[in-house]
């Protein structure tokens, strides 16, 4: 009787136990899902290319594909983090989707050395 009701205690404080696994996946396939189009940036010419399909992340610059990979998603702050090597060095680029303040619509802004910082992506075209 008492292990039974040390292994409840221990399983109620497990974070996984918060969020089914089911729900979690859904909000991070849902956010990739959102982030996913044709991006041009405020700040400078071109545009980006974010496309996600079959557990499988694939960014464009213009027509130039980078080698990345998929890091860390949050769905609760609406972050996307990408692993990819700029100038020689490994690099986490973070993608943020950003609503406006009627949450009617959202942009994205994205850190690393590839981007300026402070600029927002506006969507060029979406992918139905």
């Amino acid at each position: 009787m008492v292990i039974s009701l040390l292994a409840a205690c221990d399983q109620s404080k497990s974070p996984s136990n918060s969020v089914p696994a089911s729900a979690a996946q859904d909000g991070r396939i849902a956010l990739l899902k959102d982030i996913s189009g044709v991006w041009t940036p405020t700040a400078t010419p071109g545009l980006t290319t974010i496309y996600y399909a079959d557990n499988r992340l694939q960014i464009l610059q213009g027509d130039t594909p980078l080698a990345v990979t998929l890091g860390d998603v949050d769905p609760g702050e609406g972050t996307v983090n990408v692993n990819t090597v700029a100038r020689g060095k490994e690099e986490i680029l973070t993608i943020r989707k950003q609503w406006n303040t009627d949450h009617t619509a959202y942009n994205l802004s994205m850190t690393g050395q590839r981007w300026l910082p402070g600029d927002t992506w506006l969507r060029a075209s979406s992918q139905q």
